[in-house]
Formats: C-alpha cells, structure tokens, sequence
C-alpha cells in the first residue's frame, strides 16, 4: 500500500498494489482533496485502476519495484 500527497499537496491519495491478483486488477486507489473531499468519482477511479493494472500487465517480467504512485499537477 502506498499513501501519496500530490506535488502540489492538494490531493491525498492511498493505491493497493497486488502484483499477484489473480483477476488482473493490481491496483486499487482512493483519493481525496486535502479537504478530505473524494477526488474522483468511483467510476473515474476505476478506469484509471484498469489503465495501471493493464499497464503493469504489459510490463510485469520487467518489472522490480513499486516506488510510487502519485497525481501530479491536480490530476
């Protein structure tokens, strides 16, 4: 689990990673305004769950580490 601030320190953001998901979603985020507002609605998350999780997908005989997800620039 990785917990995020934004770099411009307006969004929170906490993303579940399970290289080992048996059903291809690896990544599941939260995300909030600094005003603990949900950033994003759920079905904009979960678009973006499946772009990462299909990304990582692509690349995962390459891959080594999660260091970080984040949003930058309020997106």
């Amino acid at each position: 689990m990785v917990l995020t601030r934004s770099k411009d320190k307006k969004i929170v953001s906490v993303t579940n990673f399970d290289q080992d998901a048996s059903d291809r979603l690896y990544f599941k985020t939260m995300a909030w305004t600094s005003k603990l507002k949900p950033f994003l609605a759920g079905d904009e998350l979960r678009h973006l769950d499946q772009g990462m999780s299909d990304y990582f997908h692509k690349i995962k005989d390459a891959f080594v580490e999660l260091i970080e997800v984040s949003f930058v620039g309020n997106s």
